[in-house]
C-alpha cells in the first residue's frame, strides 16, 4: 500500500499491508457486509484481511458508501484471486435494505 497515511490498520506497519479490494455504492447509500472474502483461486485459501467500513475505520474517514478488504500481507505475484461479497445496501435515512451479492476474479501482476 505504500506510504498511505493515515494507516487503515494502525496495529500493523502500513508497508506490510496488501492492496485493498473495495466496493462503492452511490453517495446516498450505506453498504453493509455479511461476508467479504478474497481467496487464492488455485488453493482456495482465504486471504487474512481486515474489513474497513465507516464503523470500523479507526481514522473515521471512510464514507458509509464504501467498504474495503485490506489484506494483512501483500498478495502473491502472478496469482489469480476470487472475491465474493454478500451484503446489503440502504439509502441513508431508510430502513429498507436491498441485497447486494457480487463476485469477481483478478490476477496480480508479476513483480
Amino acid at each position: 500500500m505504500g506510504q498511505e497515511s493515515p494507516n487503515p490498520v494502525p496495529a500493523q506497519d502500513v508497508l506490510t499491508l496488501g492492496t485493498p479490494v473495495s466496493i462503492t455504492v452511490g453517495e446516498s447509500g450505506t453498504i453493509l457486509a455479511s461476508s467479504f472474502i478474497v481467496r487464492s483461486h488455485d488453493a482456495g485459501v482465504a486471504v487474512a484481511s481486515r474489513t474497513l467500513t465507516n464503523e470500523s475505520d479507526p481514522n473515521r474517514l471512510v464514507p458509509h458508501s464504501f467498504i474495503a478488504l485490506v489484506p494483512l500481507a501483500p498478495l502473491a505475484p502472478a496469482t489469480r484471486y476470487d472475491v465474493v461479497f454478500s451484503g446489503s445496501v440502504a439509502d441513508l435515512g431508510s430502513t429498507t435494505q436491498r441485497s447486494l451479492i457480487r463476485s469477481w476474479s483478478f490476477t496480480t501482476g508479476a513483480r
